[in-house]
Order: C-alpha cells, then structure tokens, then sequence
C-alpha cells in the first residue's frame, strides 16, 4: 500500500528534485511493481531533468529484468548519444549480467544495432552486445571486425573485450 502511494505520488511529482527522492526511495525499497518499472521508465524521458534521469536508470540498472531491457532498448531513438538517457549504458550493463533470457535478448540488441548503420549510438550498443556474451551475435562483430571502417572495427574489438 505504502509502495504504491510512492510510485503514484512519482507520477504526480513535478519538481525534479522531489523526482530524484521519490526514485531513491523506490530503488531503497526495491519495489518490485509493474507500475513503478513504468514510473522509472517514464523518468528517462528525455524531457526530464538530468540528475531525474540517471537517477531512474540507476533504479532500473538495479532492479530491471529481461522486460526492462527491451523497453529501455526500444525506446532508443536517433543515432547520435545525446538521444540516450544519462546512465543507460551502465543501466543496460547491469541488467544485462542479471537476464533469464540473454540469448533473445542479444538478438534483439543486434536487431536494433544492425538498423542504426551510422552515427555514435552504435558504440554504447556494441559494449552492450559484448557484455552480453551471446555466440549467436559473434557474426556482428566478425562484420564489423571485416569490414573497411577502422572505427568499426575498433570498436567491434573492444567490445569483445567486455565478453563474459
């Protein structure tokens, strides 16, 4: 009841700092809810405060599963970094070692990664990718590690140092 009123009083919340409280509070609590995932998710926004987003993410880093993962993925727009949350990276990391399902949830990561042919976004979602650790995605990397860009092929590198 009391978990509840904390995620509804998020919802209701306006001032970023009482954001921020609010979202330390429900990561202290680990309230397990759907509605605070949503709460959480809906503080990455891109129109909300910085310190409110990474806030969330590192809530969700902590307390996300499988599902969080592909939300937060699929809520991944342009091509540049600054379309990122602050922290999601780090957030997707940590999920990432805690996943039932890592081989779906790495194709899926690939999917995104193969649609996103250009621009910085590519780098977070390759470490992801590494991180991961899946060998259906290793003909990822063995593109990127073929192929003429030097970039790509540094950063396919890399990110096979993250490998699990």
């Amino acid at each position: 009841m009391i978990d509840e009123a904390i995620v509804q009083a998020l919802n209701s919340a306006r001032k970023p700092s009482v954001q921020e409280n609010l979202i330390k509070v429900i990561h202290g609590r680990e309230i397990p809810s759907s509605s605070a995932e949503a709460a959480l998710i809906a503080m990455t926004s891109s129109d909300q405060a910085p310190e409110v987003m990474r806030a969330a993410m590192g809530a969700l880093g902590d307390l996300g599963d499988d599902q969080t993962f592909l939300v937060l993925l699929n809520n991944v727009r342009g091509d540049s970094l600054a379309s990122l949350p602050l922290g999601f990276e780090k957030a997707l990391t940590k999920i990432g070692t805690r996943l039932s399902k890592r081989t779906s949830v790495a194709a899926q990561l690939a999917s995104v990664l193969a649609q996103k042919k250009r621009g910085t976004i590519r780098q977070p979602l390759m470490r992801l990718l590494g991180s991961l650790g899946s060998k259906e995605t290793l003909p990822v990397f063995e593109e990127a590690l073929n192929g003429t860009d030097k970039e790509e092929r540094r950063l396919a590198l890399a990110s096979l140092a993250n490998w699990p």
